[in-house]
């Protein structure tokens, strides 16, 4: 009696796990997206899926770290990912860092954006401490004036007037001075944009709340810009 032998590889290691995954689509209508970074927001994610699911179509989408040499992948595998499951248009909101991949989405697929959320955002994801003191710099010189070209994982101020969606900027209690500051930055320079600020206990539901009646905001044509007007609730 003879017995087979499995054939010998030197590749014996597992396949790597994809950048960007699906952990829910559930629901009918309208879609919308949640993009939440792995180890980030999870509680926000799981709040907005559990109450959309109701009343849409949920597609709730979980990334690796995104930072200046991963997110241009991450952002390739999600859209590749909004293909898969013949998503044409969808109201996305982008938790974090997160919100970076969004500004993208907006920029270089306009038409699939149909609304757009950001909570507790930065114009990139995670940036260093040198990075942080040239946006403040930036922010106090005459014209803007930029001292960087464009690097890897920035969205760059002036390109985010190119964003005609409707925006809704919101920090919540988790947001430190730098986000806060990013969070001003991206209503000031989004050409359609409403401001929340959250501050205290409840902010799940707060958040929901604030998403769902953004939900129903016209996508092409605003009654009016609200950019200037903020809102506190706490």
């Amino acid at each position: 009696m003879t017995s087979e032998v499995a054939p010998f590889s030197l590749d014996s290691s597992p396949a790597a796990e994809p950048a960007v995954r699906v952990l829910v689509d559930a629901g009918k209508g309208r879609v919308v997206c949640l993009l939440q970074e792995r180890g980030s927001y999870h509680g926000f994610a799981s709040t907005l899926a559990r109450d959309f699911e109701k009343n849409a179509r949920v597609v709730w989408v979980e990334t690796d770290v995104i930072d200046t040499v991963s997110w241009l992948s991450i952002s390739e595998e999600l859209r590749a990912v909004f293909l898969s499951k013949a998503i044409r248009q969808a109201s996305i909101v982008g938790l974090g860092a997160a919100g970076t991949l969004l500004q993208r989405l907006c920029l270089t697929e306009p038409k699939l954006v149909r609304t757009a959320v950001f909570v507790d955002a930065a114009t990139r994801a995670h940036p260093s401490k040198a990075s942080r003191m040239v946006d403040w710099l930036e922010e106090h010189l005459p014209l803007g004036l930029p001292l960087r070209l464009r690097q890897a994982g920035s969205a760059g101020k002036p390109l985010l007037q190119r964003i005609r969606c409707a925006s809704l900027v919101v920090t919540t209690a988790l947001a430190d001075d730098y986000l806060r500051s990013q969070a001003q930055a991206l209503a000031s320079h989004l050409p359609t944009a409403w401001r929340l600020r959250l501050t205290s206990p409840g902010e799940e539901d707060q958040l929901m709340q604030a998403v769902l009646d953004f939900y129903d905001v016209a996508a092409r044509c605003p009654q009016k810009n609200l950019r200037a007007e903020t809102a506190t609730v706490g």
